[in-house]
């Protein structure tokens, strides 16, 4: 993280820049208002190289501190008692309930890398059932018997054959908090994905309808989803955080269904300059307070956006 803060300082150069030239310059003009109005005042006072090059690297560390980057910030939406947070980090130290995205098949087989151990599913499984995967299936099995089959697979596929629609949702309860695998895209049988944008706004509508059937109130946690393995090609990071945000946003014109949406950015996506941190901020800013009240004027059902 900290290589992530010099990097981020680094792009703020001109803003720090801005900020010690006026603090300098501000300083000047009290100095000389003084000389001009209250000479008695800097009398006995010396200004030496020594103590120059300290007033300088103060107001250094000053315009440091104000142009700080922020890799956490919450947003209100207007009118509304819910909160919108974006945060840069590990989702697994987040509070609240997690959305973890998965294949239609919810397979959990991770031999030979059909579910990626970098993916959220992968690091979750090996986190919290990695000696006993048959749980794991039980529990999302147990969750999914009301859920209509979309079809069966006949392919040869060693792992499951069972295929649910995209956006289809299997919530589990462990150590006292909620998962919810979120059907994303089908795989062929050695796991590689076939899916593409319609399939985001697809599993968010299916998300934000079952949280509301099911009267979940608590803090979510979801990652930009669709943007690793899926490969869906115009699935960029900001894109799929403009899905998301506003998706929530029309959807909540209608139902409320939590208090404090916590959209979490992996630290990677900052390093490898795949995401403005800043212009994350601006956007659910500017949604937050102009946009839902004008989705909040429309009276014919939830727009998808």
């Amino acid at each position: 993280m900290i290589k992530i803060y010099i990097k981020q300082l680094l792009k703020k150069y001109k803003d720090i820049i801005k900020t010690f030239l006026g603090i300098l310059g501000a300083l000047l003009s009290i100095y000389e208002l003084l000389q001009i109005f209250f000479p008695d005042i800097l009398k006995g006072i010396e200004l030496n190289c020594m103590a120059f090059i300290i007033l300088i690297i103060i107001i250094i560390i000053i315009s440091i501190i104000i142009n700080f980057p922020k890799l956490k910030k919450t947003f209100f939406i207007k009118n509304r008692d819910i909160r919108v947070t974006i945060v840069v980090g590990d989702i697994f130290k987040q509070k609240g309930s997690m959305v973890i995205p998965t294949n239609t098949t919810f397979d959990t087989c991770m031999e030979d890398d059909f579910i990626s151990s970098k993916s959220i599913k992968g690091q979750f499984q090996k986190k919290y059932f990695k000696n006993n995967l048959t749980a794991l299936d039980n529990m999302i099995s147990n969750s999914l018997k009301n859920e209509k089959i979309k079809e069966k697979i006949n392919d040869g596929r060693k792992t499951k054959t069972k295929r649910y629609d995209c956006g289809t949702i299997a919530r589990i309860n462990h150590n006292n908090k909620k998962y919810y695998f979120l059907a994303l895209a089908d795989v062929n049988k050695v796991g590689s994905p076939n899916a593409d944008y319609n399939n985001i706004i697809e599993s968010l509508q299916g998300l934000w309808s079952f949280l509301g059937e099911n009267k979940h109130i608590e803090s979510l946690i979801i990652p930009i989803i669709g943007t690793g393995r899926a490969g869906i090609t115009e699935a960029t990071r900001m894109n799929v955080i403009k899905e998301i945000i506003l998706s929530f946003v029309a959807t909540t014109t209608e139902i409320k269904f939590t208090n404090h949406l916590v959209i979490c950015i992996h630290p990677n996506d900052l390093k490898n300059n795949m995401i403005d941190i800043d212009e994350v901020f601006e956007y659910v800013y500017y949604t937050g307070k102009y946009r839902y009240e004008q989705l909040d004027k429309k009276n014919k059902g939830i727009p998808i956006l």
